[in-house]
């Protein structure tokens, strides 16, 4: 994440996970308001006896274990740290944060979503759905139809956001998502 410094009148402090997880920005503002913008990668789903050795999943799980976590678990664990971070973050009630997180899972998926919960637990809203509640989920990956990319806001952020949407994928950029 690169901010110019005319976005933040006081400062700009940076923070990045020390797994690599995920990296952010807090923009300090007048009054000592601050927005945290977090910019996160979710691996997708996967096992110890499927993942290759050069995985993202498997490079995580090894991290973890090197840290003294049992048998670990990359997508749970992602979502419990980064859970921590935002509890930290609304401990100052002036403080507010957003999310851009490839999530590798849908909330709306059927049966448990541990993307939803986490959602909830941080008590955050996804900015597209806010903006556009009756539409259908948008697919934001190439190989599905469901959406698993997010912005996160904190519901004080939600009265500012004038709009949100999802561009075609391959539109912009070429990728798979």
């Amino acid at each position: 994440i690169h901010i110019n410094k005319t976005w933040a009148s006081i400062g700009i402090e940076k923070h990045k996970d020390k797994h690599g997880r995920w990296c952010s920005v807090t923009l300090i503002g007048d009054k000592n308001r601050k927005i945290t913008v977090i910019n996160a990668y979710r691996v997708g789903n996967n096992t110890i006896e499927k993942a290759g050795g050069s995985t993202v999943w498997f490079q995580e799980y090894t991290l973890l274990l090197e840290n003294g976590l049992k048998n670990p678990d990359p997508r749970q664990q992602i979502l419990d740290d980064m859970e921590q971070y935002i509890n930290d973050i609304k401990e100052d009630p002036d403080h507010e944060f957003v999310i851009f997180i490839d999530a590798n899972e849908s909330t709306q998926r059927k049966g448990k979503s541990r993307i939803k919960n986490f959602i909830q637990n941080i008590g955050g809203m996804d900015a597209h759905h806010h903006q556009h509640a009756s539409l259908p989920p948008t697919p934001t990956h190439i190989r599905g139809s469901d959406q698993i990319d997010y912005c996160i806001i904190s519901p004080k952020l939600a009265q500012f956001v004038l709009r949100a949407g999802i561009l075609p994928i391959g539109y912009a950029i070429m990728g798979d998502h």
